[in-house]
């Protein structure tokens, strides 16, 4: 890496950034090379403690080093991670379930009393052990009346208890018998009288991309579908550290070809890129910056026109 000095070079940020110089030009923008007084203090993780960052960035108090929340790690870092929290539990790391996509990547561990598959980052953020997640806690016929009693319901609605993996959370199936649709849903939202169905009370025909930055960095894409794009807008700026501005919206001609896009989307894309504690509100839905011209073409194969 080839460090220019200029007027920046020296200078201390957020107590912790001493900026070395910048290293490479991005558009008209000068991209600076930065050294953590924390992180490089764990060399095994992070070397010398040197990152990349801009100046926009650094003025608005972005923390572009391992001690932000935007920060990335690779897999071989998330490796050293885990083992030292294994070590401390006193338990095993055996590998990772499936590629590598980042934090929300699964792993296998194995102690004493048998093994759990937990996602990478958050068995290294809280030391997660949990063999027998997923077991059933409350009886299913209790559970379907209390979804019936709401009076939400066709009486003769089936429901049935749903997950796809064996770590997964319970879900329910419904099959509703005046739309004829299958569709999922949380216990709490049933228990609200929510209709996941087509003929329910929560429409979504829209479908959005927002844009996720670290200051001008861009750092990923959010794609979802909502009853109003403006409002979920609003909110995942209110709940997450990051910039996140709308590149769309796309309304459908119902709400089943809007969650079928959605689906899609999920099938066709690496997504959960960003962590829950990095972008709560649907962060399974983030996927790559790269993926735009993708998301777009499927939601328009599914008749989503932009609004």
């Amino acid at each position: 890496m080839v460090i220019t000095e200029d007027d920046l070079t020296g200078k201390v940020f957020k107590e912790i950034l001493t900026v070395l110089g910048w290293t490479r030009m991005s558009g008209s923008r000068r991209i600076y090379a930065i050294q953590c007084s924390i992180c490089k203090q764990d060399a095994e993780l992070y070397g010398e403690g040197i990152f990349e960052t801009s100046k926009e960035s650094l003025n608005k108090g972005y923390l572009s080093c391992a001690c932000g929340q935007a920060y990335r790690h690779s897999k071989a870092q998330y490796e050293v991670k885990i083992n030292r929290k294994a070590k401390e539990l006193g338990v095993e790391f055996l590998g990772w379930l499936e590629d590598f996509k980042g934090g929300y990547s699964k792993i296998l561990m194995r102690a004493a009393q048998g093994t759990w598959t937990p996602r990478a980052n958050r068995f290294v953020s809280k030391g997660q052990i949990s063999f027998n997640r997923g077991l059933k806690t409350k009886d299913d016929n209790l559970m379907v009346q209390s979804f019936l009693a709401t009076g939400a319901f066709h009486p003769e609605t089936v429901f049935t208890r749903y997950r796809e993996n064996q770590n997964d959370k319970w879900r329910w199936k419904v099959e509703c018998p005046v739309c004829q649709e299958v569709a999922y849903s949380q216990p709490q939202h049933l228990q609200r009288g929510n209709r996941p169905c087509a003929c329910g009370n929560y429409r979504q025909k829209f479908a959005y991309i927002n844009l996720v930055s670290d200051g001008d960095l861009p750092v990923a894409l959010k794609f979802g579908i909502t009853r109003s794009a403006e409002l979920r807008l609003k909110y995942q700026n209110r709940e997450t550290p990051f910039d996140v501005k709308s590149l769309g919206c796309w309304e459908f001609p119902d709400k089943l070809q809007c969650v079928l896009a959605e689906k899609r989307c999920k099938e066709a894309l690496v997504c959960g890129i960003l962590s829950r504690q990095e972008y709560g509100d649907g962060y399974t839905e983030t996927t790559y910056v790269n993926s735009l011209e993708k998301i777009i073409e499927i939601y328009e194969e599914y008749g989503g026109v932009r609004t």
